[in-house]
């Protein structure tokens, strides 16, 4: 499926759609594709992109259809960060926090299990955020990063 014909499709089930949450997911999707489009992929990276569109199946009909467009976003946006390097805005901003929690604490809880660990996280978060907007940045100054929103 050519990315235009992607876009369209998408439009009209943006018109379509009556959920919020479906709404935003299908906006998501166009952001995506309406970047690829003004990126200058070369011609095997957009047969690439095509063929990974023909296999969502955007087309076909689901009970649940949010679930299932989740579902392929998620997915599409795996396949861009796989094979092209690209990014949603905050993807590394969202996992420092993510890890610095973990972590955080994690380490706080073997200093002290009250005071610790609540410290913990809070330095954890304050690290992972550093970190995370640090590599966001370098993301952004290597135009690795789509114009959209991370979920």
């Amino acid at each position: 499926m050519k990315i235009d014909d992607a876009i369209e499709l998408l439009k009209t089930e943006k018109a379509r759609a009556e959920k919020k949450s479906e709404i935003k997911i299908l906006q998501n999707m166009i952001g995506i594709l309406l970047d690829l489009q003004t990126r200058q992929l070369s011609a095997e990276d957009l047969a690439a992109v095509e063929s990974e569109l023909d296999v969502m199946e955007l087309d076909a009909y689901q009970e649940n259809r949010k679930r299932h467009l989740r579902k392929k976003l998620a997915k599409f946006q795996q396949f861009l960060k796989d094979k092209f390097s690209l990014i949603a805005k905050g993807h590394y901003t969202a996992l420092g926090i993510a890890f610095g929690v973990a972590f955080g604490g994690m380490f706080g809880m073997m200093i002290d299990k009250t005071l610790g660990s609540s410290l913990g996280i809070s330095f954890g978060i304050a690290f992972g955020l550093v970190v995370g907007r640090y590599l966001d940045a370098q993301a952004e100054a290597q135009n690795r990063v789509l114009n959209v929103e991370f979920k």
